[in-house]
């Protein structure tokens, strides 16, 4: 029966399941954005404490000045970019370059995501734009240190190496079957 052990221990280690779940801790929710006036409250948002203020805080603001855009070029702000017209849930992965600080034009429909700023690092806001007027942007955003999206599946063993670990369970558990019919 040794030997069956062993062999149970291969073939869980063989096999390896997707790892669909994210880092704990991720907040989320929805918030609106507006530019009625130079550094008022409500053009930024500090999305790890989920508190309002201008242009100045926070991780990033809505500025329209012609055309509706995300800024990210004060202290301690880093960038953000737009990720096209894909779902909020499906990013999987975290960009690691092409983040600008400068008017990224906001799209109803497209994902971004921004780094946090300086403070919280790490992290990084995913949002979608669901609304936008001249005044105003409304996202839906997710707040962590991993994509929101599923994680790509982890590659399974070779067919080869598991079929035939497979095989070799199968035997084992005909030799157990048929080692306990004789006792």
């Amino acid at each position: 029966m040794r030997a069956w052990k062993i062999l149970s221990i291969l073939v869980a280690s063989a096999i390896t399941l997707p790892n669909g779940i994210h880092a704990a801790g991720n907040i989320s929710g929805s918030v609106t954005l507006t530019d009625l006036a130079p550094y008022q409250v409500g053009e930024a948002y500090n999305f790890a404490t989920q508190t309002p203020g201008t242009g100045n805080f926070g991780d990033f603001y809505f500025l329209n000045q012609g055309s509706p855009d995300f800024w990210a070029n004060n202290v301690g702000q880093q960038g953000l970019q737009d990720l096209g017209a894909v779902p909020l849930l499906s990013i999987a992965s975290i960009p690691t370059a092409g983040y600008t600080q400068f008017g990224v034009p906001a799209v109803v429909g497209h994902s971004y995501v921004a780094i946090a700023n300086t403070g919280e690092p790490g992290d990084y806001i995913f949002f979608q734009v669901t609304a936008l007027t001249a005044n105003s942007v409304t996202i839906n955003w997710i707040f962590g240190s991993a994509a929101p999206g599923p994680a790509t599946p982890a590659t399974p063993a070779p067919p080869s190496l598991l079929l035939g670990l497979i095989g070799l369970a199968g035997s084992g558990l005909f030799l157990a079957y048929r080692r306990k019919a004789r006792a």
